[in-house]
This record gives C-alpha cells, structure tokens and sequence, in this order.
C-alpha cells in the first residue's frame, strides 16, 4: 500500500492510500498491451521504444516467458509473440509471473491479521481473475 499525496513521510496521513502494482508490474502490463496490439513477433528494442522510459525489460520479458505468457523468437527477426489468445491471459497471471504470489498463505491460523490478509488476498485474486490482456488492449487503443 503507497501513500500517493505530498504527506508521505506522514504515518498517520489517511488521505490518497491506495493499492499500487510494483512497477516492474506496470511495466510488463504496458509491454504486453504493446505486443498485443501488434499481433506479431515484436523486437526487443521495439518494445523499449514502446514504453516511453529507460526501462530494460529483459529481466520482465524473461519471467513473463517462463510463465508461459510470451514465447521468445531467436535470431535476426527474432523478439517476443504472445502464446495464448489475449482473452484467455488473466492480469492475475500476469501480477503473479511478476511478484510471485499475493499475499502469501499465511496458513490456518484464526489470528484476525490472517484472515483479513486472506479477505483482502481473495477480493485482489477475484478483480484480477476479471481483467484480461484483451480489455487491457482494448483500453488502450
């Protein structure tokens, strides 16, 4: 949870807290609407040039790989495709590929900070179960 108005530092500022993705997270979102929309094997240095930043996706484009979300294409017209039909990639899978689990298990203990974690674990899961790479593409064209 962040903070997002100019009291930062202040614990008690109750104002502007949401929940935020990692940007690493924000990232790989941006890069796979990116080659959703493409609907072809993207380069690498196209993908950077699509993001807007400085950012080195390697280490992104790597796990979004091992998670089965993207295939990598080596060689000259080599690059990054998405394996699965857009509508079937959950933004779940994508969180989880990236920051590994939400809110880890903390077991079946009946301490209230437990089962508050597993409430928020579960609402978190169920919206992020709710948006695929296709509305993401959708949204931003």
């Amino acid at each position: 949870i962040l903070c997002t108005c100019r009291k930062q530092r202040n614990r008690d500022c109750i104002e502007g807290w949401i929940m935020r993705l990692a940007k690493r997270t924000e990232v790989a979102i941006d890069a796979l609407a990116f080659i959703g929309r493409q609907g072809k094997v993207v380069t690498v240095d196209e993908i950077h040039g699509s993001l807007g930043r400085e950012w080195h996706a390697w280490s992104i484009l790597r796990d979004l790989s091992r998670a089965g979300i993207l295939v990598s294409k080596a060689g000259r017209n080599g690059g990054y495709s998405i394996v699965r039909p857009l509508h079937e990639i959950k933004l779940a899978e994508v969180v989880t590929a990236i920051e590994g689990p939400l809110f880890p298990d903390g077991g079946d203990s009946p301490l209230p900070s437990r089962m508050v974690n597993a409430s928020l674990r579960d609402m978190v899961r169920d919206g992020l179960q709710k948006i695929t790479v296709a509305d993401m593409v959708k949204a931003a064209a």
